[in-house]
């Protein structure tokens, strides 16, 4: 009798088994050929939502027909930004001698910011996947750790070097990056997320304390600091000054920004990846949207240029090391809060 329970008790539990794993999520199947295959349907995976984690993205923002002024609106964009392509030139930011030097504190900032953000990155992914490299916020945050590293490797470094001309032609886009970053989603995804996808209490103290833990912070807040540093104060120099951003610097930005819609739209959105819901293509807000994304190149353009040609006190190491530890100060506190608010009401639940 006792052998006959064992060998039931055995089977119910592989049975549980093979029940949970079968009900596990499985990542739909996708190939090459699908993205330019004109018989496939443009949504390739079922009800518009990869794996059904962007189930809470309003249906109509995931199936169903673009709006009319999507597709236009990107062509003029795109043929635009190619029409007003600069030309190729040299200047002191490819030069060696406009880095700090070796052992420098400026030296040493980008060094250990570089190894600091590497971890940050190494803990991000590890927690979830490489594919959240996809996300226009780990591209800025990737983007700014590269820089740190050329900065730091600059001085060992030829004039005119190709990673001193990459490094010349990503200064803009990465503080742009950043600053687009610490706007949209404190100011425009976190609150759309906040009220929209979070319909209870408990899912709402949840977020935010999920919203200000260490790794969030870094990257929705800090990133424009380390942005700052990199591309402001430790970074190539003309006579102890930071050059003015130029009408190339500005191109740069929207090119990168342009093809990183187009991912967005031509990839992503027919693989159910919902990122960023509000810049849906089938939204009846897009022109005002999209517009105000490349509004705010052009203003981001115009308020850095004006920081650095009449509050320059403000873009020093010291100001902003200042107003980094504090963010990350107040970030943990919140964070601490709304942890102990969460874990009381699952007890209470």
């Amino acid at each position: 009798m006792d052998n006959s329970r064992a060998t039931k008790t055995v089977q119910k539990q592989d049975e549980g088994r093979s029940g949970e794993q079968s009900s596990k999520k499985k990542p739909p199947i996708l190939k090459l050929s699908s993205f330019t295959d004109p018989r496939e349907p443009w949504v390739l995976v079922p009800e518009g939502s990869f794996m059904n984690y962007f189930d809470w993205v309003p249906k109509e923002l995931r199936v169903g027909p673009w709006s009319k002024l999507a597709a236009p609106t990107l062509l003029i964009i795109s043929a635009g930004i190619v029409y007003l392509r600069p030309t190729e030139k040299d200047d002191f930011d490819s030069l060696v001698s406009s880095y700090p030097k070796p052992l420098s504190l400026f030296w040493w900032y980008n060094a250990l910011a570089f190894l600091g953000m590497g971890i940050v990155l190494y803990r991000c992914i590890s927690n979830s996947a490489p594919a959240i490299m996809i996300a226009y916020t780990m591209l800025s945050w990737f983007l700014n750790m590269s820089r740190h590293a050329i900065n730091a490797l600059a001085p060992f470094l030829s004039d005119h070097h190709f990673l001193l001309r990459l490094n010349r032609i990503t200064r803009f886009p990465a503080l742009l990056t950043a600053t687009i970053t610490f706007l949209v989603w404190n100011f425009a995804l976190l609150p759309f997320v906040y009220v929209v996808a979070m319909n209870s209490k408990q899912k709402r103290i949840g977020f935010i304390a999920w919203n200000f833990n260490f790794n969030m912070v870094q990257l929705h807040c800090c990133n424009i600091f380390y942005a700052i540093m990199n591309t402001l104060i430790t970074g190539p120099r003309n006579e102890d000054i930071a050059a003015i951003f130029d009408k190339d610097d500005l191109w740069y930005a929207l090119a990168y920004s342009l093809a990183y819609g187009l991912f967005y739209n031509l990839i992503l959105d027919r693989i159910g990846i919902h990122l960023y819901p509000i810049f849906s293509p089938r939204s009846k807000l897009l022109i005002i949207t999209w517009s105000l994304v490349f509004a705010l190149h052009y203003a981001a353009y115009l308020c850095w240029n004006v920081a650095l040609n009449d509050y320059p006190q403000f873009i020093s190491f010291e100001v902003v090391a200042c107003a980094y530890f504090s963010t990350m100060i107040i970030g943990g506190v919140i964070h601490k809060i709304f942890s102990r608010k969460k874990k009381q009401l699952e007890k209470s639940a």
